[in-house]
């Protein structure tokens, strides 16, 4: 059995590794915004509440709040304990104009994006 666990946490090692050389996160921010320009792939999101506000996130392939979205309506609910929410996409998804986040909260959010250029 220990065996079997070392193996299969080599293999995961190995697989994360060449993954990680491609896939980059994004600064901090903290606002809607372009976070991405061009061709890639959109990897997933982190997104940082304050703990009191729910908050909604839209992701379109463009540099504005229009076109199509990476993924549907994303809805967060927060608590003071729980603040935090990741959504990874396995597969990525394509993007080809760009990527553009667009939040809705009363709240204060911070999110990394990440993302692999073409």
């Amino acid at each position: 059995m220990k065996k079997t666990i070392a193996i299969f946490t080599l293999i995961l090692l190995l697989v994360t590794m060449s993954w990680a050389g491609d896939v980059r996160q994004s600064a901090q921010f903290g606002k809607d915004m372009c976070v991405a320009t061009g061709d890639g792939l959109f990897h997933g999101i982190i997104v940082m509440t304050d703990g009191t506000y729910y908050a909604s996130v839209d992701i379109y392939d463009n540099t504005a709040t229009s076109g199509a979205k990476l993924i549907p309506t994303w809805d967060i609910s927060t608590n003071s304990t729980d603040r935090s929410r990741t959504l990874s996409i396995n597969p990525p998804a394509r993007y080809y104009k760009g990527v553009y986040v667009d939040i809705t909260t009363s709240g204060t959010i911070k999110y990394m994006v990440y993302k692999e250029d073409r």
